[in-house]
């Protein structure tokens, strides 16, 4: 081969990949992206979705615009998402609740480990047991053991039926023989102020959500289900530190898009979230809430909803609990 020949071929090879690199670039978004939220504003998940999606369509000059699609502990938000057209333009901002799911619901129509494909783990927050100021405990032992002294006295809420704040309650009340009841809401808000009004005792739910409350004296917090202490609850114990070792469960919060949604899309839409997850402001505002940011690959996060799956539907079955 002649060295003008060679030249040619060399300068191809790279003018190809320039124009793959471009063509990955250009394929997402094309038009206004929707980030699909399963409940009810005002709660953790919608909260989060909405600082990425306004970080996301800052970087790419694309509307990104939040939708609330409650009920059915989230799937009906999933499902809609799932029978979108698979382009990118409709993304679901699923919770753990999604690892929960398929052990709760005996007739799902869908699966997300089958209909989907994973995208990106946005991230990962502790839950917070907190009771009402006025009921006389200050600890999860004091909890438990009134609990047990006053049988069916004791209601907890939760975001959801089948929510991380639930199960992780329904963990709980294993563990130490509690007597709880369940009660659940459609979305945070709801239970965040039933329980700061006294309307139930206590909630589990996720940190951020609980702070403004628990910062102005109206709810009582006693327990973290991080393995470590918060930064921001310093003086609040984990649930391991109150009498049930090694005990850790997390909510998070990722995107995840209908199966069909090309591998350029998916890749692209991962490299904007590791962009956002790089940026000042996102990495604020979750350090602010307790949160903490969580990069990785769509193959990554795929394997991590199958772990979370196998260790969130444990519980569930050892709570013997199912929804319809």
């Amino acid at each position: 081969m002649s060295y003008r020949n060679a030249s040619l071929m060399i300068a191809f090879f790279l003018a190809s990949g320039q124009i793959a690199a471009q063509g990955t670039a250009e394929v997402w978004p094309t038009r206004a992206v929707k980030f699909v939220v399963g409940v009810q504003a005002g709660g953790t998940n919608d909260a989060i979705a909405r600082i990425f999606a306004k970080s996301i369509s800052e970087s790419t000059g694309q509307p990104m615009l939040v939708e609330n699609r409650p009920g059915a502990s989230g799937n009906i938000g999933a499902e809609f998402v799932m029978r979108s057209e698979a382009d990118g333009s409709t993304l679901y901002v699923p919770t753990s609740s999604i690892a929960i799911r398929p052990a709760l619901y005996k007739d799902m129509t869908f699966s997300f480990t089958k209909d989907f494909k994973a995208i990106a783990l946005l991230a990962k927050v502790p839950n917070v047991l907190s009771v009402n100021p006025l009921l006389p405990v200050n600890n999860l032992k004091e909890l438990v053991e009134y609990s047990k002294k006053h049988p069916g006295a004791i209601t907890y809420g939760s975001g959801s039926a089948g929510s991380s704040g639930h199960i992780t309650g329904e963990s709980i009340r294993i563990a130490t023989g509690a007597n709880f009841l369940h009660v659940a809401y459609k979305g945070s808000a709801g239970a965040l102020n039933d329980a700061s009004a006294g309307h139930i005792n206590a909630i589990v739910d996720n940190l951020p959500s609980s702070l403004h409350l628990i910062r102005s004296g109206r709810l009582k917090p006693i327990a973290v289900t991080s393995a470590v202490r918060s930064p921001l609850l310093p003086d609040v114990p984990t649930v391991a530190e109150s009498g049930i070792p090694n005990f850790e469960m997390v909510a998070w919060f990722g995107l995840i898009a209908p199966k069909a949604t090309p591998k350029a899309v998916v890749d692209r839409v991962n490299a904007e979230v590791r962009k956002a997850l790089s940026s000042k402001d996102i990495r604020a505002y979750l350090e602010k809430d307790g949160a903490q940011s969580a990069p990785m690959s769509p193959d990554q996060f795929q394997d991590f909803i199958m772990s979370e799956t196998t260790k969130w539907g444990d519980i569930v079955r050892k709570a013997q609990i199912t929804l319809e």
